[in-house]
């Protein structure tokens, strides 16, 4: 017997119109997130639309030419007015979008947006405030929740990579609208304890979950932070405010221990390994040039011959000496004539001056015989002294006085009788 068959196509068409006459598919109102959006060319939006179980592709057309869909992007939570249909040719069951409404978290997604270019004007985000995360650190301090797979990770990783380094846990509520507000004095408390670094970490989550992580008040918090701070907050591709004012952004909580701990233990053995390599290499290298440098100086003769560092001075030396002796010889030689002339003049000058001056001698001797007191006693004269003073006056003595009389051949004592003064 043989059996009836359809073909795919048939069976395709035959669920189309199941779905199509199912009342309750024919206008449907969906809550889920976009995702994987194209916004084509033609005007129509081709996207996925999902929650935390499945997803559904949907189709809007006409979209792109309505303003008020112009800012849907991928993460926002809608609610989707349509009807459920299925593209026969490639057997795939469609929701047909004919209204968008934006979901509460879609607003939270325009407050994120609108938050982060306020923020990122003010500079807040900028590179040139990013502190550098230490390649060594002693303590690193841990701001997350007290329970859950985040601390578990960071815990392990660091363990695992560079047990040196201690760490402290700073316990957190993570999730909830005091949440922002417990974080931020975990960060206060934590950054005036010396930490080389700090790690804010929690879990995956939904965009509702990890709101906490956009508070403008923790933002500005991290951005005054003394300490470096690296975030590993969710998983790719969530990002959160925290994300761009932190130092350093890790996709996990796992990610951010790897970023916290650039060194391994194994890799600083490592390191140190090559540097003692290259130390050695260079001291051999540098020894081995130095070794051939000496080599080749010894083999210089200076080295080589005693005499070698004096015999050019020794020859100089001696050419010095008779450059010397024979300057000399020929200065000699040549001022001799001068030197007889000058003799001849000296002697010449010699004698006309002793001749010219002879008689002035001769008169200076009569004017010194004239008036040689010696020669006035030969003449029959004397010299009288009164207690060894030549007397020329008589008013220079007085009676009773004793005088000394000097003679030619001798002299004698005398005391005045008598004082007669004469008439000029």
């Amino acid at each position: 017997m043989k059996a009836d068959f359809i073909t795919v196509l048939e069976l395709n068409k035959r669920i189309k119109l199941t779905l199509e006459d199912n009342v309750y598919l024919r206008d449907v109102l969906v809550k889920g997130e976009i995702s994987n959006l194209t916004k084509h060319s033609s005007g129509h939006f081709y996207f996925s639309l999902k929650d935390a179980n499945a997803s559904i592709k949907a189709i809007m057309f006409g979209a792109g030419r309505n303003p008020k869909y112009k800012t849907l992007k991928d993460g926002d939570s809608i609610l989707a007015n349509g009807s459920v249909s299925f593209y026969e040719n490639r057997g795939d069951a469609q929701l047909y979008v004919t209204n968008i409404i934006l979901d509460g978290i879609g607003l939270l997604y325009q407050q994120y947006e609108a938050l982060k270019q306020k923020l990122s004007l003010l500079g807040i985000f900028a590179v040139e405030h990013k502190k550098a995360i230490p390649l060594f650190p002693h303590k690193i301090g841990i701001i997350t929740s007290r329970t859950g797979d985040a601390i578990h990770d960071v815990l392990t990783t660091i363990k695992r990579r560079y047990p040196l380094v201690e760490t402290f846990v700073f316990p957190t509520t993570v999730q909830g609208d005091l949440a922002s507000q417990d974080i931020i004095k975990s960060l206060l408390l934590a950054d005036k304890q010396g930490f080389d670094t700090l790690i804010l970490a929690r879990g995956g989550g939904s965009f509702e979950d990890l709101w906490c992580f956009n508070d403008e008040l923790l933002i500005e918090t991290i951005y005054n932070l003394k300490t470096p701070l690296i975030t590993g907050v969710g998983h790719d591709p969530d990002y959160t405010l925290v994300d761009f004012v932190a130092d350093l952004r890790a996709p996990t909580p796992t990610g951010a221990a790897e970023r916290a701990t650039p060194y391994t233990l194994k890799d600083l053995n490592t390191t140190l390994q090559n540097y003692k390599s290259t130390l050695v290499n260079r001291i051999t290298n540098t020894t081995d040039k130095m070794e051939t440098r000496l080599n080749n100086i010894k083999e210089r003769p200076l080295f080589k011959q005693k005499d070698y560092l004096y015999r050019n001075s020794a020859l100089l030396l001696d050419n010095l000496i008779n450059s010397l002796a024979m300057n000399a010889k020929n200065f000699i030689s040549s001022n001799q004539n001068k030197i007889s002339l000058l003799k001849t003049h000296l002697a010449n000058n010699f004698l006309y001056n002793y001749r010219n001056n002879l008689s002035l001698i001769q008169q200076l001797k009569g004017k010194l015989e004239a008036y040689n007191p010696l020669g006035v006693l030969q003449r029959g004269y004397s010299i009288v002294e009164n207690k060894g003073k030549i007397l020329t006056s008589i008013t220079n003595v007085k009676i009773d006085d004793e005088i000394k009389i000097v003679f030619k051949d001798g002299s004698a004592e005398a005391k005045i009788k008598g004082v007669e003064h004469g008439k000029n």
